[in-house]
């Protein structure tokens, strides 16, 4: 995993070693054999197989739904392979209240996929730094993003 990280960073995060510990017996099975006939085309069969299962549970765990205003940047490496990177809290509270300016904090939590205390605790840091504020009466107001494209929080 050290040398596909290298190629792709994204690799590093995968469960590979959890998917070959539950294989642990044909893991070692394979090595055997493959140190034994002097050929390794097996062993790289079983290594890729736990590859494909270990993406596929990664794949299985990422949140079902991804509001629609959360948008996912694209990231170059190397000029010519690109990974997906997640939009921060701060951001994508800010698309969200731009794109709605009426909607409660907890709407707001439920649609990123955040508690309601991360997003409070959030929008407290964007309106101290003047990002963001709440325009009329806490009941009827709404919010108003002064400055969607400042640098994270």
């Amino acid at each position: 995993m050290v040398i596909l990280s290298r190629w792709q960073p994204v690799m590093a995060f995968l469960p590979v070693e959890t998917v070959i510990n539950a294989r642990q017996d044909h893991y070692y099975q394979q090595l055997s054999q493959a140190d034994s006939r002097s050929d390794c085309t097996e062993f790289i069969l079983f290594l890729l197989e736990a590859l494909r299962d270990a993406l596929a549970q990664a794949i299985a765990v990422q949140p079902a739904a991804v509001s629609p205003h959360q948008k996912k940047m694209r990231v170059e490496m190397r000029g010519e392979t690109q990974v997906e990177k997640r939009v921060k809290t701060p951001q994508a509270i800010l698309a969200e209240l731009a794109a709605e300016p009426t909607i409660t904090l907890k709407q707001v939590a439920e649609r990123i996929g955040k508690s309601t205390s991360t997003v409070e605790r959030a929008v407290a840091l964007l309106v101290k730094d003047g990002r963001l504020r709440f325009v009329g009466p806490r009941k009827s107001g709404h919010w108003e993003v002064l400055d969607p494209d400042a640098s994270t929080i």
